[in-house]
């Protein structure tokens, strides 16, 4: 997620998500370690879906999640590749 203020914290994108139906298992701001304030972006991560439990579609999860608005602000949500799917680093 991109695009966030200085102020915002996991708590805010939670609440944010949550407003669209998104529940997120972990959230991490990324903070300036010199001032605590966010650098602008976060991770998150879905959760897996239980056993037995209907699986939502993640384009469906992601196009929500573009809805969200975090104090009064869209947010930039891009999905990230698994490892195992990413190319080697060079």
């Amino acid at each position: 997620m991109g695009g966030l203020g200085p102020g915002v914290t996991a708590v805010d994108l939670r609440d944010a998500f949550l407003k669209v139906g998104v529940q997120l298992e972990s959230i991490e701001v990324m903070l300036n370690p010199a001032t605590g304030c966010s650098r602008g972006f976060a991770l998150g991560m879905l959760p897996r879906p239980a056993v037995g439990e209907a699986i939502v579609s993640t384009d469906d999860l992601f196009e929500r999640m573009k809805t969200a608005l975090v104090s009064g602000h869209a947010v930039t949500v891009l999905p990230v590749p698994p490892l195992a799917t990413r190319p080697p680093s060079t």
